[in-house]
């Protein structure tokens, strides 16, 4: 299957019908399967993206499903208008021309969706052709379901992705969750588990009709607060839908106003998004080391800052010490040895007159007070502070390290802290200078509005995620109830011939389930190794991945069997490793679908650039549409990519009219391409 052609009405930043020939080429001298839309950002690549999913699913293009209300709102969201047009247009349309092959012959689909806006409201139309006139094969009504059963809405979203849906697989955390949400669209499980409601349904009935009547208001009552929290579930998925879609309506806008203020003011908007990263990087360097000085200043840091008397404090505890310790000794030894001088002198002089016992147990005494008298100068022996031995070598040692280590810590950390601050006012100058024309400064203050709404809406998307994976923890014990109450049930010991056969039923479809998840998700691991040892920059070092089949979380394994799980690997290895994804997933589906990626090498290093634009975009299908910038696929890489190329367009938006206008070739060469079908 391949998509030959798509028209697009009134769409965006298209005006009237801008038409694209999509044909891949198979010539002789190879095939060239790519399509390559370039433009800059706001120039309509996305809007050409997203009008393959408008044409083929109208409402049901957007994921999760939104109410009609919304969908007007978004379709006339998406209406060309402009200030210098004296009147807005009433319709727009998307078409696509599909060819495919069934049952050995080949026919052309034609695919046109039109939307025409009146007062009271929006009505959209489908209309499909089969080889240039209308399909009769199947009833009108069913045309939808057509095209659905054509490209499944579940398999586009494995087919049809850009660089959030990369980055949302790429930062999946353990639970996986976007994995396990395509698989189940990839081997159909969703209709596996409507299935099972409704047995889960005709056994809560047939029991309260047998008398059964705990069992069947159990289980209906666990089926209602399952059926409650899905449908919880769903207004949280809608809610965040919504949130995504003002994101993207923010980054839209800013774009725009960024686009505009380039034009106006000047190249110094050029740099902004690399100064105000430096501005951030050096003021969290900033707080981190604030942080640390902190840290040190709570211990022994401030002994740091008063060198000198530390140093004479730390000489006067160690002397206190010394002293201490000497004093000791020579009492101990004073004692010891003025008892056996005393007893022997006395012994010794006993003979002698009394008076000259005195003098000589007198001058014995002095001998004794000199010969244990402390070597320490008069001056140093005042024990000020009467520290412990231990307590003078702990302090000793905090005085060492306020004065070398701390201290070379401290001033590394403040000659740092002032090289960054330096940065960051730099930066903050850049960021500050006012452009030369007054009428800008308008326009910096509602980029600094908007830049600060899109920080509170991606706070309100990301706790949207956090509720969403707390229903989805209840909906996960609300299936261990459902499972637990069919447990009770199948212990009855009468049951009606209808809950016998709703029980085999179950049992089968358990029993298929599991296999059906082990089957494909051996097929998937083992198409996700191929991709991804194909896709990364490092050779021979994967051995196996495996896949959890109950959480789908991902571990990669070594060559020498050590785990790495998936959260681990390096950004760049993320990006490659959800492409990798993808395209496993894609190519276990077993349908031949286009690939349409938007801007899918955005956050990617040069070395992993190179092995997609190497390894996959030319052999992902018979046909692979990109959306990409100038700074993606630059001019080494198109020149690296134009062997497979079949034909490219340069979406080029003219400010002055509010409107795109597409040029064949891309950035470096391009030309017109007629307006008109």
């Amino acid at each position: 299957m391949i998509f030959s052609r798509i028209a697009l009405e009134n769409i965006g930043v298209f005006r009237g019908v801008v038409e694209f020939d999509l044909t891949p080429s198979t010539r002789s001298y190879g095939r060239r399967p790519i399509i390559l839309f370039g433009g800059m950002n706001g120039t309509g690549k996305t809007t050409v993206f997203e009008s393959f999913k408008l044409a083929l699913y109208g409402a049901g293009a957007f994921w999760p499903p939104i109410s009609r209300e919304r969908y007007e709102t978004e379709m006339r969201n998406r209406l060309s208008r402009h200030p210098s047009t004296l009147s807005d247009p009433e319709r727009a349309s998307v078409e696509l021309d599909i060819v495919h092959t069934h049952l050995g012959k080949q026919h052309q689909y034609t695919v046109h969706r039109e939307w025409d806006f009146q007062k009271k409201g929006m009505r959209d139309s489908l209309r499909v052709l089969c080889d240039g006139v209308p399909l009769t094969e199947v009833e009108q009504s069913l045309w939808q379901d057509f095209v659905w059963d054509l490209i499944p809405p579940g398999l586009s979203r494995l087919y049809f992705f850009d660089g959030e849906k990369i980055q949302s697989l790429a930062e999946d955390g353990s639970g996986s969750i976007q994995l396990a949400e395509s698989f189940r669209s990839l081997v159909g499980l969703d209709l596996v588990d409507r299935l099972s409601m409704d047995l889960e349904f005709i056994v809560a009935k047939e029991l309260s009709r047998a008398g059964a009547t705990r069992l069947g208001r159990n289980l209906e009552a666990a089926h209602q607060e399952f059926e409650n929290l899905q449908t919880r579930r769903m207004s949280l998925l809608s809610e965040r839908a919504t949130r995504q879609s003002d994101i993207d309506a923010h980054v839209s806008e800013l774009e725009t106003r960024e686009r505009q203020l380039a034009s106006e003011g000047g190249g110094w908007v050029k740099h902004r998004d690399a100064i105000a990263k430096v501005q951030a990087e050096a003021a969290a360097g900033i707080a981190a080391i604030d942080t640390r000085l902190r840290e040190l200043a709570s211990g022994t840091f401030p002994f740091a800052l008063t060198r000198t008397l530390t140093l004479r404090a730390k000489a006067r505890v160690e002397k206190e010490a010394e002293f201490e310790q000497e004093s000791q000794a020579l009492s101990f030894l004073k004692s010891r040895a003025v008892t056996n001088i005393e007893v022997t002198t006395k012994k010794e002089v006993a003979h002698l007159d009394p008076k000259v016992q005195r003098i000589v147990l007198h001058t014995v005494d002095r001998i004794i007070e000199e010969t244990f008298r402390p070597h320490t100068p008069q001056n140093e022996q005042t024990n000020l502070n009467h520290l412990s031995p231990k307590e003078a070598v702990r302090i000793s040692n905090w005085f060492e390290e306020a004065t070398t280590a701390i201290a070379a810590e401290a001033e590394g950390l403040n000659a740092r802290r002032d090289e960054l601050l330096h940065q960051q006012l730099a930066a903050a100058a850049k960021l500050a200078r006012a452009p030369s024309q007054d009428q800008l400064a308008p326009i910096v203050t509602e980029l600094n509005a908007l830049h600060k709404r899109l920080g509170e809406t991606k706070g309100e998307l990301a706790r949207l995620d956090t509720d969403l994976a707390r229903i989805d923890r209840e909906i996960e014990r609300a299936v261990h109830r459902i499972h637990g109450v069919k447990e009770e049930i199948a212990h009855q010991e009468k049951q009606s011939e209808t809950l016998a056969m709703a029980h085999r039923v179950e049992s089968v479809l358990d029993e298929f389930h599991g296999e059906l998840i082990r089957s494909r998700l051996s097929q998937v691991t083992k198409g996700l190794e191929e991709s991804f040892a194909s896709l990364s920059r490092k050779k021979g070092w994967l051995g196996e991945i495996r896949v959890d089949p109950e959480t789908f979380s991902v571990t990669l394994v070594d060559t020498k069997g050590h785990l790495l799980p998936k959260e681990r690997l390096a950004a760049g290895e993320k990006q490659v490793y959800a492409v990798a994804l993808l395209w496993s997933l894609a190519r276990a589906s077993g349908r031949n679908l286009p690939f349409i990626i938007d801007t899918p090498l955005g956050r990617l290093d040069s070395d992993h650039r190179r092995k997609l634009i190497q390894s996959f975009l030319p052999h992902a299908s018979e046909q692979v549409i990109v959306f990409s910038t100038d700074t993606e696929v630059d001019q080494p890489y198109f020149d690296a990519l134009s062997p497979h190329v079949a034909r490219s367009y340069h979406l080029v938006h003219d400010d002055g009219m509010g409107m795109t206008r597409a040029e064949r070739g891309y950035f470096w060469k391009s030309e017109a391409v007629a307006a008109g079908r």
